[in-house]
């Protein structure tokens, strides 16, 4: 699974990337006239001036994860960046999926919210969530009674 994470988080970059270089004209409009019109009323309507909070769910939850640490490692590389993310946001994050350095590193810097339910937390998998969540910073960290994973 490891390269299809590895992808998700190329694209994650990339759309990511992309939104957050088109400007704002002085009337207000993005400065893309071929833009889809339905993309261009969702960045118009969207504050991309203070960052960008990431949402994921299970194996999006564990892509998001790697997004956040993507972004901070281009910023450790040059130090006149900054991330883009400034808050995270997992569902029941598939964290077996993650490497172990990751699970031993954890989300530093970033505010992480997340929302366990109550069949995620009697899986095989729980070690590895209970890890990555342990191992992070600023972390909150809800557990939903009598709630499913939906795939």
């Amino acid at each position: 699974r490891r390269p299809f994470l590895k992808k998700r988080v190329d694209e994650t970059t990339n759309a990511l990337d992309y939104i957050l270089s088109v400007k704002h004209s002085s009337r207000g409009d993005d400065c893309v006239a071929d833009m889809d019109p339905q993309l261009k009323k969702v960045l118009q309507a969207a504050d991309r001036s203070k960052g960008v909070s990431l949402l994921g769910h299970s194996f999006g939850g564990a892509s998001m994860v790697m997004t956040v640490r993507e972004y901070q490692s281009r910023q450790a590389h040059d130090n006149t960046l900054g991330s883009p993310v400034v808050s995270l946001n997992v569902l029941d994050p598939w964290a077996f999926s993650l490497e172990d350095v990751v699970l031993q590193e954890g989300v530093r810097s970033v505010p992480t919210l997340s929302i366990l339910s109550e069949s995620w937390l009697q899986n095989r998998e729980t070690d590895q969530v209970r890890q990555l969540l342990q191992n992070s910073e600023k972390v909150s960290s809800f557990y939903a009674p009598n709630s499913v994973h939906a795939s």
